[in-house]
């Protein structure tokens, strides 16, 4: 009886032990993961910073002010949800801002939705927030690409583009590819 009695502590000692280490092993794996996604999360707002501000501060070499309604145009460009911009002078002083208004307004829906906005902008009837986040960042891509000397022109190029009918034509090209 004794011997089944020293079984069953050892077997209770052994489940107290591999259930304490578990726990333990899943505290400190906790810790180390949660440590190392804010970590991750930090690096991706500080190149989401760097990436805006290298936009901003061209912007600000083309145009040699804070325009504010250039500014407002610019800062949104590519930016969505809760971000916003300030700038703020050597003082501490705020120069220019954004808002987060775009992003509220440029919230998309089903895919069904997304693609009758799509065809609204690109055919011309809808020219408002949605068209010039649109035309922003096609004339932020056709700046980058080399289309555009300078991002305003890209806007403009992005326009007359949409304005003739190209950019809808070319929609419809792809479209009956991709279905083919």
């Amino acid at each position: 009886m004794r011997r089944k009695d020293l079984t069953v502590r050892l077997a209770a000692a052994f489940a107290i032990v591999a259930v304490a280490t578990a726990a333990i092993a899943a505290v400190v794996i906790t810790v180390t993961w949660q440590h190392q996604f804010e970590v991750y999360v930090q690096r991706g707002v500080q190149d989401r910073a760097d990436s805006v501000a290298a936009v901003l501060a061209d912007a600000y070499a083309q145009a040699g002010s804070w325009d504010a309604v250039a500014f407002v145009n610019i800062a949104h460009l590519g930016l969505t949800g809760d971000y916003s911009v300030q700038i703020l002078d050597s003082e501490g002083d705020l120069v220019a801002y954004t808002q987060d208004r775009m992003g509220r307004m440029m919230t998309g829906g089903t895919p069904a939705d997304n693609a009758a906005i799509t065809r609204a902008i690109l055919s011309g009837r809808e020219r408002g927030p949605k068209r010039d986040a649109v035309l922003l960042n096609a004339g932020a891509a056709l700046y980058v690409g080399g289309k555009a000397d300078t991002l305003q022109s890209g806007v403009v190029l992005a326009a007359s583009l949409i304005d003739s009918g190209e950019a809808l034509r070319k929609l419809d090209e792809f479209r009956a590819a991709s279905q083919a």
